[in-house]
This record gives structure tokens, C-alpha cells and sequence, in this order.
């Protein structure tokens, strides 16, 4: 039966690796979960309005231990609206680790905590905004300014023939710095379906709850926006050397959507592996 997790011919892998199909953390981990250093872009147009940002994370996950990876993002951005902005966001430590539960299902249990390198003194809030919409707010954190950003992720992974499907539940607490005075708590969360290994296509849905954010204590554009949804197609190419996905970012909620009417975004993302 051939390996999901490679791109590979069997008579390439050669004979599989020994491994406890029934021990968690036993056996292989799929390719979209190995050890990597690439590029995260992501674009956004505010449709009929001069508004638009790109954000830009330079990340890397390192293994570390069997199965268990450090993780590394350092976040960029450009704002662009009467003038162009640049900053660079709360810069991301963290680690995972990723188990096997079954002979199809891989398990992701993990953290990681920012740096807190924007902070609203030094920046006005006509930079970061836009950027941190560029993703229909998915990963705010990283571009939300006078916070320590305590991030936990819980992700599944099981293969069923050629398709993929994939899970995210990821809660963050937003510790106020600085003059801001208000915790915040987030919960991010999507699901994805992909069709093929090598090269596929799919469709991800995702959501961002922003239970406190009726009472922002900095100014943003996010405030009262309660919950965001947004769809993304996507491509991929998986290679055991190398990945690129593309996808169309489309926004549902009041403020950024409808799609491809108000806004939309190009999510973009490339890498080598580094296992």
C-alpha cells in the first residue's frame, strides 16, 4: 500500500521503517507536518477603498526530539492606505509535537509565546490593522500591538485513501502591556478537506472567536467584531524536499466580506524541509 506520507514511489522510499502501528507517536509523520522553513505571505484588498496590507512570516519548525518540533515565526507587514507602514509583529517561540493515534490519524498538541514587539506607542493604528486582515484575522495575535500572546494549538490529520482531512482548535489569551489594560481571549478554528497528496487541491473553512472584544483597550479596527468567517481554496504541491500552497481567502463576516464585493486575500505559502 503506498506510504500518504511521501510523495515518493515505493521503489524510491525503498522498504518502509519499522513501526508500532498501535503506539501513539509511532510510525511516520505526514509530510504537511515535518519540519520546515519557509515563507508565509498574505494579501489584502479592501475592494472599493484605497485600504490594502500584506503580511509576511518568516517561520521554521526545527525537530527537536522525536516527533516534537521548536517553532519559530517572525511576522512582517506593510500597511497601505494614504501612506505605507511597515512593522514587524509580536515575534512567535513555541514548540509541538505530533503523535500518532491510529494507522491514518496523527494528533498536534503544542504552544507558544510572543515576544511582544509592536506595541501601540510607537506605531498608529492605520499600520497594523490591515495587516492583521490580510488573513480574515487569523493569527491577530501576531499583529495586535501591546499584548504578550500566549498561544495553544490542538490539530488532527487523518488520511483516508486520497483524501485528507484536517482539524484546528487553537484558544490565545492576550496579556495588555504597556497602556493597554484589557485581557483578551481568542479561539481560532478551521477544517480543511484536501483531495490528493502530491498535487492537490482543497477547500479550508475557518473561523475566529472573539468573545471580549466588545471592550478593546486599544484602538482597532477589530473592536465588537465578535466572530469572523472565512473560506480559502486552495492548491498544493507536497514534495519530501520542498512545499508551495496557494490560496483565494474569502471573508463572510459584516466587516470584511462579503467575498470578492468588500475584500478578499492571496494566501501564499513555500518551504523547504528540514527532516
Amino acid at each position: 500500500m503506498e506510504d500518504w506520507t511521501s510523495s515518493l514511489s515505493e521503489a524510491e522510499q525503498g522498504p518502509p521503517a519499522p513501526a508500532d502501528e498501535g503506539a501513539l507517536g509511532g510510525g511516520t509523520v505526514p509530510l504537511a507536518q515535518r519540519g520546515a522553513i519557509g515563507l508565509e505571505t498574505s494579501a489584502f484588498s479592501g475592494g472599493d477603498s484605497d485600504v490594502s496590507g500584506l503580511a509576511v512570516a518568516l517561520f521554521a519548525r526545527m525537530p527537536f526530539a522525536d516527533h516534537t518540533l521548536l517553532d519559530v515565526r517572525v511576522p512582517f507587514g506593510l500597511a497601505m492606505d494614504e501612506r505605507t507602514d511597515a512593522v514587524l509583529g509580536n515575534v512567535m517561540l513555541g514548540a509541538h509535537h505530533v503523535a500518532r493515534a491510529g494507522r491514518k490519524l496523527w494528533i498536534t498538541v503544542g504552544g507558544a509565546v510572543g515576544l511582544a514587539t509592536l506595541s501601540a506607542q510607537t506605531h498608529d493604528h492605520r499600520s497594523y490593522e490591515p495587516v492583521g486582515a490580510s488573513r480574515a484575522y487569523w493569527d491577530l495575535h501576531e499583529y495586535f500591538p501591546s499584548i504578550l500572546p500566549i498561544h495553544a494549538r490542538l490539530g488532527a490529520e487523518v488520511h483516508l485513501g486520497p483524501l485528507i482531512g484536517r482539524l484546528q482548535i487553537e484558544p490565545l489569551l492576550y496579556i495588555p502591556l504597556g497602556r493597554n489594560d484589557e485581557y483578551e481571549v481568542a479561539i481560532q478554528h478551521a477544517a480543511e478537506v484536501q483531495i490528493g497528496h502530491g498535487i492537490a487541491g482543497g477547500v479550508r473553512v475557518q473561523g475566529v472567536a472573539l468573545p471580549t472584544f466588545d471592550n478593546v483597550g486599544i484602538r482597532h479596527a477589530v473592536a465588537r467584531n465578535l466572530y469572523v468567517l472565512a473560506l480559502e481554496p486552495f492548491l498544493a504541491i507536497e514534495r519530501k524536499a520542498a512545499f508551495l500552497r496557494a490560496g483565494l481567502l474569502l471573508p463572510f463576516d459584516e466587516e470584511l466580506g462579503p467575498p470578492l464585493d468588500h475584500t478578499w486575500g492571496f494566501h501564499l505559502t513555500a518551504g523547504v524541509r528540514t527532516d
